[in-house]
């Protein structure tokens, strides 16, 4: 596994290039604007560090699964599948300045979680804390190189 993960270095490497984000930011591919990624993130994360332990093992499919993104490719690939869940609702507004803010306060909460994650993914199934890390990590460097930050 890559040694990226939301800890105290991650989550810096990590925020810095959020700093560079602007409202007028624009997509390097996907149709979601700056402020519906960032919404997106914040969603995911918060979800992440705020849901019970889910104690069932991951299956055979989405152990290979887990292999393959998280340690053969090491990216989240282009076009992946999202959960229409974690996305901004038609009429609700954002606020850029605001989403940022969340994002960049999620990200430190992350790095310094110390409390067992064991939460399921819905296509890797139950992940560690170490792995999650690991994935919020590289789920945070697929939509900032979405944006070219």
């Amino acid at each position: 596994m890559s040694k990226k993960v939301i800890d105290e270095k991650g989550a810096h490497q990590i925020i810095n290039r959020a700093l560079l984000l602007t409202p007028a930011t624009k997509p390097v591919w996907g149709i979601m604007t700056a402020d519906e990624m960032l919404y997106h993130c914040n969603i995911t994360n918060n979800e992440i560090l705020n849901t019970k332990p889910y104690p069932k093992k991951a299956n055979f499919k989405q152990r290979f699964l887990k292999i393959l993104v998280m340690h053969i490719l090491k990216k989240i690939p282009r076009g992946a599948k999202i959960n229409l869940k974690f996305l901004k609702k038609e009429q609700q507004i954002l606020n850029f300045d605001s989403e940022k803010k969340i994002f960049i306060e999620t990200i430190i909460r992350f790095a310094n979680h110390k409390e067992a994650i064991h939460v399921k993914h819905p296509v890797f199934g139950r992940l560690t804390t170490k792995e999650w890390k690991h994935f919020v990590w590289m789920h945070m460097d697929h939509h900032l190189r979405q944006f070219g930050v």
